[in-house]
C-alpha cells in the first residue's frame, strides 16, 4: 500500500525561490555621479576644442619723452625692477638678480664691473615663483624682444615692446603670447591673456611715471 505525501510537501518540480539581490543605495548614487562625472569631461573637452588654440595679450601707453629715451630705459635690464608690475610693491620677498652673458649674477648695480653687459633679469619670490626675462634683441630705438621663464619653463612664446614716436613722446606697445596645448590650458586661456595684460598696463603705466617726472 502505497502513502502519497502531504498536500503541503514541495514534489522536486516545485521551483525554489531564490532571494532577490537589491543595489544598495550608495551603489545608485555611485552609478549617477559616474556618468555625470563622464558626462561633463566630455562637454568640457567639447568646449575646449572650439576655443583658440592660443593666446595674445597687447598692451600701449604713450610716454611724454624722447624714443631714444624710452629705448634706453627698456634695454636696460637693472631699471625693470623699478616698473614691471610684480616686483617688490606687490610681493615683499621678491629677489632680483642681474646676469650677464658668461652667467654670472649680480644683485645690485653696485656689483657691476665696468661695460658689463646684462640681458637676464632673474628673480625669487613666494608669491610669484621664480623666473627670469632674457633680452634677446635690441634693435634701437625701435624695439626690445625677449624670452620669458617661469618655474623653469617658457611662460610664452617670447614678447616685444614696440616704440614709435607719437605726437606728444613715443607711443610703446608690449605685446606677447603663447600656445594652449591643452583642454584645461583653453578652458583658462582668456584668464591667463586678461592676467598678463592687466600686468603689461600696469607696467607700461609705472614706466610712464618714472620717465615722465625725470
Amino acid at each position: 500500500m502505497s502513502t502519497s505525501p502531504p498536500a503541503d510537501t514541495p514534489t522536486d518540480d516545485t521551483p525554489i525561490e531564490r532571494p532577490t539581490f537589491r543595489r544598495p543605495w550608495w551603489m545608485h548614487i555611485a552609478v549617477v555621479l559616474a556618468f555625470l562625472i563622464v558626462a561633463a569631461n566630455v562637454v568640457a573637452f567639447l568646449y575646449a576644442r572650439s576655443l583658440p588654440k592660443s593666446w595674445t595679450a597687447t598692451a600701449t601707453v604713450e610716454i611724454e619723452a624722447p624714443i631714444e629715451t624710452v629705448f634706453g630705459k627698456l634695454g636696460d635690464v637693472t631699471s625693470w625692477p623699478e616698473w614691471i608690475a610684480w616686483n617688490q610693491d606687490r610681493d615683499p620677498t621678491i629677489i632680483f638678480t642681474f646676469v650677464d652673458d658668461k652667467g654670472t649674477s649680480y644683485h645690485s648695480e653696485e656689483e657691476l664691473p665696468p661695460s658689463v653687459e646684462l640681458n637676464t633679469l632673474r628673480w625669487m619670490a613666494r608669491g610669484f615663483g621664480n623666473g627670469e626675462i632674457t633680452l634677446t634683441e635690441r634693435n634701437p630705438p625701435n624695439e626690445v624682444r625677449y624670452s620669458w621663464i617661469v618655474q623653469g619653463r617658457a611662460f610664452t612664446d617670447g614678447g616685444s615692446i614696440t616704440l614709435s614716436e607719437s605726437e606728444n613722446g613715443t607711443q610703446v606697445t608690449w605685446t606677447d603670447g603663447g600656445q594652449l596645448n591643452d583642454t584645461m590650458s583653453r578652458i583658462f586661456g582668456n584668464v591667463l591673456r586678461d592676467g598678463v595684460k592687466s600686468d603689461f598696463e600696469t607696467s607700461l603705466q609705472k614706466l610712464k611715471q618714472s620717465l615722465e617726472k625725470n
